[in-house]
């Protein structure tokens, strides 16, 4: 049984070369009313730092070029067939190939191996993107199994495969926390260390927006397998007073919760 499934795994991640990582990303499926430049900036803004929008409302796309590959490569992981904050529709959020957007563009097959770019970054953090392991070779030396697979390729391939619970695009809306009010030198660990206690968080299930300084925009997300999890933090963590005052916000994401927000 897991000859067919690593054959399988092996076919998933040579899909993924087609279009290989990029500060650019082509997003379709927008709505038809309420899109233009300076709404895709504030709701995309708000997962890295754009350098340029580009709107497409014959096609409802946008193509999206973002300040660094670790940036794009988030927003491709965890908002395709999602609803990103601010829109309540599901999009296709794919890389365009270097200088070229729209649909054409998405079925041209790119050079190059696999660029996974995953591992551990310059900060604490289980789910961000730094250098890691770049080697791209599926040949193992000397026999050995697994011997020429990066860790950061093993976990790509995992959550491509859907092996892992919470893949992308199976974390329903309402088990998804958006978190207001960080400190500004919050990481994705310090989230996964806060909000693990409430229950399962997905593989790359955190994330604490950062400025190009690398300090915590004071947003971050948080992604559950239980709604029931989800729940359980917002009603413990939501409004907890910080040293100097200031309140957490914790709230189902896309919900009311910016009523009560300041």
């Amino acid at each position: 049984p897991s000859r067919p499934r690593a054959l399988t795994l092996f076919r998933g991640a040579r899909a993924m070369a087609e279009v290989p990582p990029s500060e650019k990303v082509y997003v379709t499926g927008l709505p038809e009313d309420g899109m233009d430049e300076a709404m895709l900036k504030t709701v995309f803004g708000a997962y890295g730092t754009l350098k340029e929008v580009r709107h497409l409302p014959s096609t409802k796309a946008c193509l999206l070029t973002f300040a660094s590959v670790s940036e794009a490569k988030w927003v491709v992981e965890n908002l395709d067939g999602n609803m990103p904050e601010g829109i309540a529709v599901c999009l296709s959020v794919k890389y365009s190939p270097a200088g070229r957007g729209g649909p054409a563009a998405q079925k041209t097959g790119g050079g190059g191996g696999w660029n996974t770019g995953g591992g551990w970054n310059t900060r604490q953090g289980p789910y961000s993107d730094g250098q890691g392991n770049t080697q791209n070779n599926w040949t193992g030396g000397g026999g050995a199994v697994g011997g020429g697979v990066s860790i950061s390729m093993l976990k790509q391939t995992l959550r491509q495969s859907g092996l892992l619970p919470g893949s992308k695009g199976t974390v329903p809306p309402q088990n998804q926390l958006y978190i207001r009010g960080l400190p500004g030198d919050t990481a994705d660990g310090d989230l996964h260390e806060l909000f693990a206690p409430f229950g399962a968080i997905p593989s790359k299930g955190v994330k604490a927006m950062l400025n190009d300084d690398g300090s915590c925009k004071g947003i971050g997300f948080v992604d559950f397998l239980d709604e029931a999890d989800a729940q359980a933090a917002v009603t413990a963590m939501n409004g907890a007073i910080l040293t100097d005052g200031s309140s957490l916000g914790v709230h189902i994401k896309n919900s009311t919760r910016k009523q009560g927000e300041k």
